[in-house]
């Protein structure tokens, strides 16, 4: 165990501690995991992402019997508005690692849904970075609420 290794899995996003997917990997097998699978479903004739696809992981503690499962969609993505993310001039952002990765993207939201499920005492709060970097900032919708307050409260006569 090497722990400056073990540093280079930690980001800080939005102001939450979270661990890059292999990190988390590496924290569940390390400690109670007994069976991990993960793949997709739905792909294309090439294992091209279709708008069927669904990314499926389940694991299995030591202590338990039951497999805990965590899937996410193209569909979940589209709902999230994860899907195609747009700048905020409308215009569809390429360098999106949904746009560059999208097997990837659906993959590390069904591993975060399998293990907070299965896992929580391991993972103890900690988020997954390829999951939460798409979250909005808490800090910008903390100061856009309070904005709306403020200008509510000009609004209203005194």
């Amino acid at each position: 165990w090497d722990p400056f290794a073990s540093m280079e899995q930690i980001a800080l996003i939005n102001n939450k501690t979270c661990v890059w997917g292999k990190g988390v990997r590496a924290a569940v097998f390390g400690r109670k995991c007994e069976g991990w699978e993960d793949r997709w479903d739905g792909l294309g004739t090439k294992g091209e992402v279709t708008d069927s696809t669904v990314a499926i992981v389940r694991v299995k503690r030591k202590d338990m019997a039951t497999w805990f499962e965590g899937t996410f969609s193209v569909a979940d993505a589209k709902l999230a508005s994860l899907w195609a993310p747009k700048y905020r001039d409308g215009n569809v952002h390429l360098k999106s690692p949904w746009h560059a990765y999208p097997k990837n993207q659906l993959l590390w939201r069904a591993v975060g849904f399998a293990v907070n499920r299965g896992f929580a005492d391991v993972m103890m709060g900690v988020g997954i970075v390829e999951v939460e970097r798409d979250a909005p900032s808490v800090g910008e919708e903390t100061a856009n609420e309070l904005q709306r307050r403020i200008d509510d409260a000009n609004k209203s006569p005194a």
